[in-house]
This record gives structure tokens, C-alpha cells and sequence, in this order.
């Protein structure tokens, strides 16, 4: 029998798993953003604060580009 599918392009990962953690380290990275929010509403804004959220945005980058891979991989 040959196998009927095409070989995959040069860099494409062959697995999900690269996926699934970009998608769980961006879920985790979200948790210091969470913080950051508290400190900022309760009143003591600070520039640990304002890194928290950075880190966040990263997060949500990750996240995002997790789940455009896995479609794309389908």
C-alpha cells in the first residue's frame, strides 16, 4: 500500500503537542494578569502591575496561536 497523503511542508510539527503547550502556557501566563487587575482596581497601581499585564498579553498571544496552528493542522 502507498500512503496517499501529501509529505507536510519543512517546519510544520508533525504532532499536536507543540499546540496544546503554547495553548496551556498561555493559560498560565493569563493568571498574572488576573492579579495585576486586582492590584490596579483595589487602588495600588505599580509598575509590577503593568508588567503582569505584558506577561498576559503574551499569554493571550500564545493562545491564540495555538488554536490558529491546530486549525490550520487539520
Amino acid at each position: 500500500m502507498t500512503d496517499t497523503n501529501p509529505p507536510r511542508p519543512p517546519g510544520q510539527d508533525q504532532s499536536g503537542c507543540l499546540n496544546v503547550l503554547m495553548i496551556l502556557l498561555g493559560v498560565m501566563l493569563l493568571l498574572p494578569g488576573a492579579c495585576s487587575l486586582f492590584f490596579i482596581f483595589v487602588g495600588v497601581p505599580n509598575a509590577l502591575a503593568f508588567i503582569g499585564l505584558l506577561v498576559s498579553v503574551g499569554g493571550i498571544w500564545l493562545i491564540i496561536e495555538g488554536a490558529r496552528r491546530a486549525r490550520t493542522r487539520q
